[in-house]
């Protein structure tokens, strides 16, 4: 199993946003839910 890290960079407060790893080899492409950003996300 592999470890996955996400980065958005000054994504938009009230729009909606998903996260998709691209297909490989026989795996298919990947999507995230649906989610939503507000302004309480922290920065790191």
């Amino acid at each position: 199993m592999d470890i996955y890290q996400a980065r958005s960079y000054n994504p938009i407060a009230g729009q909606d946003y998903r996260f998709t790893i691209a297909a490989r080899q026989s795996h298919p492409e990947f999507h995230s839910a649906l989610f939503t950003v507000n302004s309480a996300i922290k920065q790191y």
